[in-house]
């Protein structure tokens, strides 16, 4: 079985992607007790990207301190969370087209 459209462009909802391979959400446990990204979080979602995925789902987001899974899960409930999380999305954007 030939896999050769996987490295063709794709166009979904007027967004075109640079190839149809995904990396699905995996929790990584990366983030401080703050839920603020740490140096390994941000490093292993850009390896993510300079692989070469059209799409990557990053990871689930505590919304509130006690929401997460985990005792370290990345977070959404504090502004201060925000400005990592935009670093985060513009150093990815560099390797891929969503996030």
């Amino acid at each position: 079985m030939k896999l050769t459209k996987i490295f063709e462009p794709i166009t979904i909802s007027k967004t075109e992607f640079k190839n149809r391979m995904v990396v699905s959400a995996m929790v990584t446990n990366y983030c401080n007790e703050g839920g603020t990204p740490t140096e390994k979080f941000m490093a292993y979602h850009e390896h993510k990207a300079k692989g070469g995925y059209g799409i990557i789902i990053t990871e689930n987001f505590a919304v509130t301190r006690t929401a997460g899974a985990s005792k370290t899960p990345a977070g959404l409930w504090e502004d201060r969370q925000i400005d990592p999380l935009r670093q985060l999305g513009g150093t990815v954007r560099q390797g891929t087209k969503a996030v």
